[in-house]
């Protein structure tokens, strides 16, 4: 059985600030879709956080609440490709409002909705501008021969999702580094 990759790299707010004045990124993960139910993977806890879901084929960001995500558990297809952090993965528990597209998408994590919808800015066909308060980066992702890759400008951030299927690679040299 094929999972549909929705992707996102969804993002959760740590809203520091590092020593020299510069914004950090926030922490990301993946969101795919597993036999039509929605899936995020992520190093963090998503108890408490607001989620925010952002397609690129709608142009269009959705809310969720942490606490409609259950049944974590590890999963080894998804890599921290910094920090090397063990990644898991929710299952969202509600109606799911994206169908089972194959579109990317991107999901904010944050404690207390700190990341807005008018904070996110659409920019070209595989990158995100997240124009915050607390912080400021753009993500983008791409594919590899047999995955997905989110990463961040800042280079704080790269999360790697194995899909265990071939796909066209359009990645630059850069992810890579």
């Amino acid at each position: 059985m094929q999972n549909h990759l929705l992707i996102g790299g969804f993002f959760l707010l740590a809203c520091q600030v590092q020593a020299d004045g510069r914004d950090i990124s926030p922490d990301i993960g993946i969101v795919s879709f597993n036999n039509s139910k929605m899936q995020m993977s992520t190093t963090k806890n998503l108890r408490e956080e607001n989620v925010l879901i952002c397609s690129y084929a709608r142009k269009h960001c959705d809310a969720y609440s942490g606490c409609d995500f259950s049944s974590e558990k590890t999963n080894d297809a998804v890599e921290d490709a910094v920090d090397g952090n063990k990644m898991y993965t929710y299952s969202y528990n509600g109606a799911n409002r994206h169908g089972s597209q194959l579109n990317t998408s991107i999901a904010f994590i944050s404690y207390g909705g700190e990341i807005k919808v008018d904070d996110v800015k659409f920019n070209g066909q595989r990158s995100l501008i997240i124009n915050g308060k607390r912080f400021r980066d753009i993500f983008e992702y791409c594919t590899k021969s047999e995955g997905v890759n989110v990463v961040s400008r800042s280079g704080d951030v790269h999360i790697y999702y194995f899909l265990g299927y071939e796909v066209e690679a359009n990645c630059s040299d850069e992810v890579y580094k």
